[in-house]
């Protein structure tokens, strides 16, 4: 009998003893799957910061840019008034009044166009940087 149970005890400590072992080499393969899945997710989310940033410093660039251009409008502006003041000398005829009219109404039409532009781009890429830095 007691033979028997010594067996019997044997035969369950083997048998538990490959069950732990088994359940310990489950848990190790599936730590390694884990820890694979959670380095491919730590290198993705660093790949998209980084994209999110130069994506970010491109909209400022652009910016940038564009304000040095409105400057620049704004500059041809001026300058295109200041040439539009008569001399108190010269006296001009209806026809060169009308004729500077003309040209005035179109360019302005023009140049508002383009800071019409200017802004509706610089508004767009403003709301995109907005929406990067959330």
């Amino acid at each position: 009998m007691v033979i028997y149970q010594k067996s019997l005890h044997d035969a369950r400590s083997t048998k538990y003893k490959k069950l732990s072992h088994d359940a310990f080499f489950n848990l190790q393969e599936q730590t390694q799957k884990l820890a694979g899945q959670v380095t491919y997710l730590k290198n993705k989310f660093n790949d998209l910061d980084r994209r999110r940033k130069l994506e970010a410093e491109g909209f400022y660039s652009d910016i940038r840019i564009l304000r040095g251009r409105l400057q620049d409008i704004e500059k041809t502006v001026k300058k295109f008034f200041l040439k539009q003041v008569p001399s108190p000398t010269a006296y001009p005829t209806n026809n060169d009044l009308l004729l500077s009219a003309r040209q005035t109404r179109i360019q302005s039409q023009q140049l508002e166009k383009e800071l019409q532009d200017i802004k509706r781009r610089v508004e767009e890429i403003e709301a995109g940087i907005g929406d990067c830095t959330l």
